[in-house]
């Protein structure tokens, strides 16, 4: 498989590692997982792109995740600019959630992990696997 990422590019980094400012970070991976990794920045990205775009629509659909976590999770990606909130004016206010252009720069990965998910996922998190996570 040909990657993206040049061998020049890799050895680059390895030899001469990016500056404080960037975090310390020599790996890009370690950088993107940084900003939108963890249990639940991936799911709420998808379900945003999908039409999922109100609090109580994305609540419902992930019922494991706290009213807490989930606001914490979508003012981090906001922060971030991979999403706005957007406040409609109408009794009662809504609050509507969108992907901004940085945030459709991730939809190549969430694709490719909605493809590997349900090419691989379901089978390795079968009990019988021994694969499932213990949370």
């Amino acid at each position: 498989m040909n990657s993206p990422i040049s061998s020049s590019y890799l050895k680059e980094t390895m030899e001469n590692p990016p500056m404080p400012a960037t975090g310390g970070y020599r790996c890009p991976v370690s950088a993107t997982l940084q900003l939108i990794g963890g249990k639940w920045k991936m799911v709420i990205l998808w379900a945003i792109t999908h039409g999922i775009e109100r609090f109580g629509q994305m609540e419902r659909m992930m019922p494991g995740i706290s009213k807490k976590v989930l606001t914490q999770e979508l003012r981090d990606l906001e922060r971030l600019g991979l999403i706005e909130r957007e406040q409609v004016q109408a009794k009662p206010l809504i609050v509507v959630y969108s992907v901004t252009p940085l945030g459709q720069s991730l939809e190549p990965i969430l694709q490719a992990m909605g493809d590997w998910g349900a090419a691989h996922a379901f089978r390795l998190l079968t009990p019988s696997s021994g694969n499932t996570p213990s949370a």
